[in-house]
């Protein structure tokens, strides 16, 4: 009895994952380098890649997911930041990478780099976050003399995105 007891929680607790077909995840990455928006207003974020995505409405060539399922997600956005959109001659660039959840900022989500015009750097803004259905959720950029930079890098190396946004169901 013990046995079958043990056989019928480890199925009920096997049924509690989700398959792959019902789980909620985005992946996606541009493939070219944008300009930021002015630091204190930004602009929003684009990707033209889909990497993965099952669960989340997102288009490809657009900046903003739809959630369809409501609950708690992490995401992290990893931008590839340089110098550049700049007419002036400069030593530093500033650039800073905040979510939007329908249109409007969400405290504590921004993050700054600050470093020499000659460096280039990731920088990663991520956190958990509770959404309802028909949230939309977007990346935002700004900065003075800066980019979100595609490289290639050449050879066999595969491009290195401008920015790679993921986000996952909880």
């Amino acid at each position: 009895m013990m046995a079958v007891k043990s056989l019928l929680f480890l199925a009920l607790l096997a049924s509690a994952y989700l398959t792959p077909s019902e789980a909620q995840y985005a992946q996606v990455s541009s493939t070219f380098s944008q300009t930021l928006g002015p630091l204190g207003v930004g602009s929003h974020l684009t990707y033209d890649s889909i990497d993965a995505l099952s669960g989340i409405e997102f288009n490809a060539g657009e900046s903003n997911f739809t959630i369809v399922t409501p609950g708690a997600y992490f995401l992290i956005a990893a931008p590839q930041v340089g110098f550049g959109g700049c007419s002036v001659d400069t030593a530093s660039f500033t650039a800073d990478f905040w979510v939007e959840v329908n249109e409007v900022a969400v405290s504590n989500s921004n993050v700054r780099l600050v470093a020499s015009s000659s460096s280039t750097d990731v920088i990663v803004t991520q956190g958990v976050y509770v959404f309802n259905k028909g949230d939309t959720v977007e990346v935002v950029g700004s900065g003075e003399c800066s980019i979100v930079e595609a490289i290639s890098p050449g050879g066999s190396e595969p491009l290195i995105p401008s920015i790679i946004t993921t986000m996952y169901k909880l």
